[in-house]
């Protein structure tokens, strides 16, 4: 999935953390709950109900109830690029990277000897903000 597809995904959704909450009296029910609504009005969550009587079945839905922060998490990525060496075994060697668009990484390219050229690709990647170690 891309960063842009992540974007068109979470226009219009109730924004993360949502989590699994027990239902008081129902041992094996859950709700998964946004917290907020679109409005941001507590009152207004969102909640499913969910049957956890299964391990898989409550993995699922941990996993289902972490998407919109996995999806926010994307949409704040972007694209890097790198211009990387091919060898003869198909290893890929990085020969350089950090390009931001991929008009420099090609321009970049096509500055290399013309004997090493067909053997480089270049490579794209997402990336994240910086966030403290």
């Amino acid at each position: 999935m891309t960063p842009d597809q992540a974007r068109a995904l979470l226009d219009g959704t109730t924004p993360g953390p949502w989590r699994l909450q027990e239902v008081k009296g129902h041992p094996h029910l859950r709700h998964i709950t946004t917290g907020t609504g679109h409005s941001g009005d507590p009152t207004a969550a969102v909640c499913i109900p969910v049957d956890v009587t299964s391990r898989e079945g409550a993995a699922n839905m941990a996993a289902k109830a972490a998407v919109p922060s996995m999806l926010a998490t994307l949409a704040g990525m972007h694209t890097e690029y790198a211009i990387a060496y091919l060898d003869r075994d198909g290893n890929i060697t990085l020969m350089d990277e950090g390009y931001e668009t991929l008009a420099a990484a090609q321009r970049r390219r096509d500055q290399l000897l013309a004997k090493v050229r067909p053997y480089t690709r270049i490579m794209r990647r997402p990336v994240g903000e910086w966030e403290e170690a």
